[in-house]
């Protein structure tokens, strides 16, 4: 029977916590592994002395094939084999109850020592439905823009809406839309302010609308200001940067990632 070891330890130890637990929860096995040996021979013991131990290398089925009888029917000589094997195995029963001891150790100290588990959060952005009067002049002059927006940090592909409506007063000129173009929209969120990243799809308007088509816009939503800056770049030149104002009342929610709690106390 070899001896117990534990692989890659050298002289130079460099470990975190994490291996530290796993290295003793490694020994405890280790040591419950050798204890499983030291009660299988004291097992064989009582066999040899029975005779009831197959010689290795046969196949069992002759009486030649097993150790001879060692208590020659004696009772005292099996009386003195079972007595010597109690001992044997009261030393295990007592290395056992200190090894439980031992894991109930290693529990606790990975209960204690191990920092809470912080749970992600995401970066959301949601701006109700609101509608403001604007002059947009080469899509119809004077009229109304519609706006709508929900964005978050890990939305799945389509979750993500931009809902940008521009209805000129003129009711012959065609509305124009705005959308997200799926899959393109980044968030970044800090307190009240988000910032989107996304590729829009102008659509719509009047026929040859001369803003139709794809922009790389960033959104700047300020809930605090109730403000929403879009800065709109089309082939690689800028097309607008324009702030709309949010109505009062609009309850614009940006939903920030808070900075995890180390537990000290800055109050003094």
């Amino acid at each position: 029977m070899g001896y117990p070891n534990i692989p890659d330890i050298n002289p130079e130890i460099d470990l975190d916590r994490v291996e530290v637990i796993d290295l003793l929860l490694a020994s405890i096995g280790l040591e419950e592994l050798s204890l499983a040996h030291l009660v299988n021979a004291e097992a064989e013991k009582l066999q040899r002395a029975l005779g009831t131990l197959q010689i290795p290398g046969t196949d069992g089925e002759d009486e030649e094939d097993y150790f001879p009888n060692l208590i020659d029917d004696s009772l005292d000589n099996l009386l003195a084999i079972n007595r010597n094997i109690n001992k044997t195995l009261k030393f295990a029963m007592h290395k056992e109850f200190i090894l439980l001891t031992k894991l109930e150790d290693v529990i606790d100290f990975a209960e204690e020592f191990t920092p809470p588990v912080v749970e992600e959060c995401e970066c959301e952005l949601d701006v109700p439905t609101f509608t403001v009067p604007a002059v947009i002049d080469e899509i119809g002059g004077e009229g109304t823009l519609s706006f709508r927006m929900i964005a978050c940090e890990d939305c799945v592909v389509g979750a993500d809406t931009l809902t940008v409506t521009f209805t000129p007063t003129d009711a012959a000129v065609p509305v124009t839309t705005a959308t997200f173009v799926p899959g393109t929209v980044r968030l970044d969120c800090e307190e009240d302010t988000a910032t989107v990243f996304a590729r829009v799809l102008v659509s719509g308007g009047p026929v040859g609308n001369p803003v139709v088509g794809e922009y790389v816009v960033v959104f700047t939503v300020n809930a605090d200001d109730e403000t929403i800056q879009a800065i709109g770049f089309r082939g690689g030149a800028l097309a607008f940067n324009e702030t709309i104002t949010v109505p009062e009342g609009t309850d614009i929610t940006v939903t920030d990632c808070p900075l995890p709690d180390n537990g000290n106390d800055t109050n003094g």
